[in-house]
C-alpha cells in the first residue's frame, strides 16, 4: 500500500507498507513514490520553485513543511 490519506482533522498521512519479504528490495522505489506523493502536498511558492538556485535539498524542503519537527512521529509496520 502506497497512498495518501487525509484524516478528519486535516492531518496528511502517506501510507507505505505491506511489501512482505520484498520490503528491502522494494524500499528504494517505494521511498521515491512516497516523496512524489509528499511533493503533491507541498504548497507551491516562489521560494520553493527557486530551491535549486538556493541549493536547498528536497530533504530539507520536506522537513521545513513540519510545523514542529520535534513532534514528528515516524512509524514502521513489519
Amino acid at each position: 500500500r502506497r497512498e495518501h490519506e487525509k484524516t478528519n482533522d486535516g492531518i496528511d498521512i502517506v501510507h507505505c507498507y505491506g511489501h512482505s519479504g520484498s520490503g528491502v528490495t522494494l524500499s528504494w522505489g517505494c521511498a521515491k513514490d512516497v516523496v512524489e506523493i509528499v511533493k503533491t502536498l507541498i504548497p507551491t511558492n516562489s521560494k520553493q520553485e527557486n530551491h535549486e538556485k538556493n541549493n536547498i535539498s528536497e530533504h530539507e524542503l520536506l522537513w521545513r513543511l513540519a510545523p514542529n519537527p520535534e513532534h514528528i512521529l515516524l512509524t514502521s509496520k513489519i
